[in-house]
């Protein structure tokens, strides 16, 4: 196999005026990405909310109080962009494009990665805690398993370098995009790796000695740029084996490759993609 190149990605990141965004600034720049990657800042505030009934006397002043709202939004959201962008570029990610709009924020970036082309998608997962467990916004669910780009869903974590990375693979064409890219971006700077193989219950066709000869080739095509990658394999169901190792190894990032799906609408099975994203103790990137 020969060696991957680094080439130069195009990143957009989606966020909206709220705590949930410092941690998708901040895996943004743990992360040691291609010389020449370019930033998309999108900041999506929320749209004007319905005015409820009121006298003609008093519209007048409703309407210029809610646009006084909007103008103080839209100026603070300014000042955040701007302060975001100044951290990109204290760790040389170069900030091309910025924008502000209202609107709701997945739908928003779907249409602007519709017509702008990026590689990826980030934005952060905005989290409720509930006993038990992490509940996440079934809309971030919905962006990672439709998105014909790799999306990358940030939960709130430490993220102490280096982080603590799950790469998942099963011998398909998928897990090979994902083992290229992660090797693409200069992973001794950053990630400490583990490759989970997973070899027994697929989704799809694979065999588990396929599986296991993949894990192998992808280990040693690692190894040649200076990744001690640590080896697991598990034989159950993949979202289950890949949930109980993120939570046994305390890791900080899941990736694994994924299938574009072309329909709008998501399908009635949620699949691994949706699984994981919704269910993961920890950032999550889908790499198509």
């Amino acid at each position: 196999m020969k060696p991957s190149v680094a080439v130069s990605l195009k990143i957009l990141l989606a966020l909206e005026d709220s705590p949930h965004y410092v941690s998708a600034v901040n895996m943004l720049t743990h992360i040691k990405w291609p010389p020449g990657t370019t930033v998309d800042l999108l900041a999506v505030m929320a749209g004007p909310l319905p005015l409820m009934d009121t006298t003609p006397e008093n519209r007048q002043y409703v309407d210029e109080t809610a646009e006084i709202v909007r103008w103080r939004n839209w100026a603070a959201t300014k000042i955040l962009i701007r302060h975001i962008s100044t951290t990109l570029r204290a760790y040389r990610l170069a900030v091309k494009n910025t924008e502000v709009c209202e609107g709701q924020l997945i739908e928003t970036a779907l249409e602007h990665a519709s017509a702008n082309l990026p590689d990826i998608v980030v934005i952060a997962a905005k989290t409720t805690d509930v006993p038990g467990k992490i509940w996440l916004n079934p809309a971030t669910q919905k962006l990672a398993q439709i998105a014909p780009q790799s999306v990358l869903v940030v939960r709130p974590s430490k993220q102490v370098c280096p982080l603590h990375t799950i790469l998942a693979v099963d011998g398909s064409p998928e897990a090979w995009q994902a083992v290229e890219f992660m090797r693409s971006l200069s992973l001794p700077n950053w990630a400490r790796v583990t490759l989970l193989c997973l070899a027994g219950e697929q989704t799809g066709s694979t065999s588990t000695p396929a599986a296991a000869s993949f894990a192998d080739e992808a280990i040693s095509y690692m190894h040649d740029c200076g990744v001690a990658v640590k080896w697991l394999r598990r034989d159950g169901p993949p979202t289950r084996e890949i949930l109980s190792v993120a939570h046994e190894e305390e890791a900080d990032l899941i990736v694994l490759g994924g299938k574009s799906q072309t329909s709008i609408k998501p399908s009635p099975q949620p699949g691994i993609t949706r699984s994981l994203v919704k269910h993961a103790p920890c950032s999550v990137l889908v790499v198509r």
